[in-house]
């Protein structure tokens, strides 16, 4: 990895240097004290699992229920330390992460805000996006906004792929974190993570975490089914959404997700 990074980024600026630029970025690195262990939350990377290990490992919660309710709402995450703090914790603590492969993570992410939220419930924002989405990529012939269908749950998946090619898809910050590049989410270049766990070994890499904290009686919470699980990762399925982009589109996606592809060892979309 650090071989890629120096080709990714040949000059680098001191970790305290960094840190001054991009210390309230850090909101997806979670803290235990306790441990001293960092993880940094990938989402559609079985992080809310994880979330709900950390507030136990806090000690905010008791019980399943508690963690459940909890593991969206209750987060120490590093942005909320002073500079200071955060770079002693990021030089002196372990750190790791999940990570998942940019082409099932994108379609989980697309299944989950746009495909099966109808039945699922969902956000505002969610049904807002979609409609734009809608509206400014799809072959229609509408020409004001306001004549579109207000349900938002009409969006195909290419109409989605052509937005994250869009300038758009990078300032939309309520729902960005879920297609954003897992590389300018947890800054693999800049924190050196002492583990790489991936979403295709889930169940033994954490269990190897687990291990490394001393809590296999974490293991239930941590390896249980997501309630945000949308089966994309089998190639009969993956294979059906794809084959709906042209040539230039999946091309598209392998150079913006090039880095996590790079980075964690996953293989261009053929």
């Amino acid at each position: 990895m650090r071989e890629t990074c120096r080709s990714l980024s040949p000059s680098s600026k001191p970790l305290s240097q960094w840190l001054k630029v991009h210390h309230a970025h850090l909101r997806h690195i979670l803290v235990s004290d306790e441990y001293r262990t960092l993880y940094c939350y990938v989402p559609k990377a079985a992080c809310t699992n994880w979330k709900k290990a950390f507030l136990y490992l806090n000690g905010m919660v008791k019980n399943e229920d508690e963690a459940r309710l909890f593991a969206h709402k209750k987060k120490t995450n590093l942005a909320k330390y002073s500079e200071e703090e955060a770079l002693f914790r990021l030089q002196n603590y372990s750190k790791f992460i999940f990570v998942r492969n940019p082409m099932t993570r994108i379609l989980s992410g697309y299944r989950e805000k746009f495909a099966l939220s109808e039945r699922r419930g969902r956000r505002n924002w969610s049904v807002n996006l979609g409609n734009v989405i809608h509206f400014q990529f799809s072959n229609h012939t509408l020409t004001n906004f306001k004549d579109m269908p207000s349900s938002g749950f009409n969006v195909s998946f290419r109409e989605f792929v052509r937005f994250l090619g869009s300038k758009r898809a990078r300032f939309d910050l309520q729902g960005s974190e879920h297609w954003q590049p897992m590389s300018d989410l947890c800054f693999p270049c800049r924190v050196q993570y002492d583990a790489i766990g991936k979403f295709e070994t889930f169940d033994f890499d954490a269990k190897q975490i687990l291990r490394t904290l001393k809590r296999n009686d974490l293991q239930k919470i941590v390896l249980e089914k997501s309630d945000h699980s949308t089966g994309s990762s089998g190639d009969d399925i993956l294979r059906k959404y794809y084959s709906e982009l042209t040539r230039s589109e999946v091309e598209g996606l392998n150079w913006r997700y090039r880095k996590d592809i790079s980075l964690f060892g996953y293989i261009p979309f053929k």
